[in-house]
């Protein structure tokens, strides 16, 4: 079955081998991520599961469809995981986080590097002589 479905992309993907994307679906390809993997867009990564997406997006765009339609389509079948960046403010709230935790972090270790120090206690007998020590009873 995954066989066919590999020829099945290949024989789809034949006339539009020669053609470069539209813009409109290039743009498309950049916003989704590879569902093989997770890590890079539909439009730069090298599997069989992204080149299959980017011939559906490329006829999908060809007959008609809006970038919005397309994008709904692959969240409906992938979740909201599929997206190259979250919807909303999701996305400001992954970029901001850290950068507050880092700079909470670093807050509190200035403050605590910084504080001052009680001097260290010395035990009876220990350390320097005092005065009077030399004097023989």
């Amino acid at each position: 079955m995954f066989k066919v479905q590999s020829l099945f992309v290949l024989v789809a993907a034949l006339p539009l081998a020669g053609a470069a994307p539209t813009a409109d679906a290039r743009r498309i390809q950049e916003k989704l991520i590879a569902p093989c993997c997770w890590s890079e867009s539909v439009a730069v990564h090298r599997s069989e599961p992204a080149a299959k997406m980017r011939v559906e997006i490329e006829q999908m765009v060809r007959s008609g469809l809006s970038e919005e339609q397309i994008i709904a389509r692959y969240v409906e079948l992938h979740g909201e995981r599929i997206l190259l960046e979250p919807r909303g403010g999701k996305f400001t709230w992954l970029m901001i986080t850290p950068v507050l935790a880092l700079a909470a972090g670093g807050y509190f270790l200035a403050r605590y590097l910084r504080r001052p120090r009680a001097p260290e206690p010395v035990a009876a007998g220990a350390g320097a002589p005092l005065p009077g020590d030399d004097i023989e009873w």
